[in-house]
């Protein structure tokens, strides 16, 4: 039930980002977390850590995209 509030909440918060800055700052964080965890990747970690910092990378880069299309679905004109 808390994970439905939360999600229900960020759906909220970029429907009512008709400018986009929220989710513009979303984005980034998302960015900066995806950069941080390459660059562990890139540095060298065993195998098990490896394959959890890839599925995380994975889980953020499909946040992204997330968040760009449930803005564009409650921002565009159809929306």
């Amino acid at each position: 039930m808390s994970e439905e509030m939360v999600m229900l909440t960020l759906e909220e918060k970029l429907a009512a980002d008709s400018d986009g800055v929220f989710k513009t700052q979303l984005v980034e964080q998302l960015q900066t977390a995806l950069v941080e965890n390459r660059r562990t990747m890139d540095a060298g970690v065993p195998p098990a850590e490896f394959a959890r910092l890839n599925k995380l990378v994975t889980a953020l880069e499909a946040a992204q995209t997330v968040v760009d299309g449930v803005w564009g679905r409650l921002h565009s004109p159809q929306g």
